[in-house]
């Protein structure tokens, strides 16, 4: 007898791929609260999944999450004011003492696979130009679900 197994679009995903695309956004510069507000979610739940505390993510979650990384991942944040500099400044001290790379560091391949380590840790990225506000485009669902 064979089994027929349906995945839902409700299922929940592996959160690493997420986790390590927010990570690398974190060794560029843009702190949690920045990617919190460009993706409409709460400061706290970003923190969680860059601490690795949320193992799941729903599919909504991670397609915004990817068009936030394909957006930024080569893009410093806006460094015009103070506060600015200091969260950018705090995002990239958290990232070289977690070891956590920026994009150029993660394997594309095999990014979304369960257990998925980087080979490389930090080292400084200056990007190519200054990330703009980010716009997402039309999701399927509400992306807030996180955890």
């Amino acid at each position: 007898m064979t089994a027929l197994f349906v995945v839902s679009a409700s299922a929940r995903l592996d959160a690493g791929g997420t986790t390590w695309r927010l990570r690398s956004l974190i060794a560029m510069g843009h702190d949690s609260s920045r990617i919190a507000r460009a993706m409409n979610v709460r400061p706290k739940a970003i923190q969680k999944l860059v601490r690795g505390d949320t193992t799941t993510v729903s599919p909504e979650f991670r397609d915004l999450a990817c068009q936030l990384w394909n957006a930024w991942w080569d893009k410093r944040p806006p460094e015009t004011t103070r506060s600015q500099r200091r969260a950018a400044s705090a995002a990239r001290r958290r990232a070289e003492r977690n070891s956590w790379p920026a994009a150029a560091g993660l394997d594309e391949d095999e990014l979304d696979e369960p257990g998925y380590r980087p080979f490389c840790g930090y080292r400084p990225a200056a990007g190519t130009s200054i990330a703009p506000d980010f716009r997402p485009a039309r999701s399927r669902g509400k992306a807030r679900e996180i955890a």
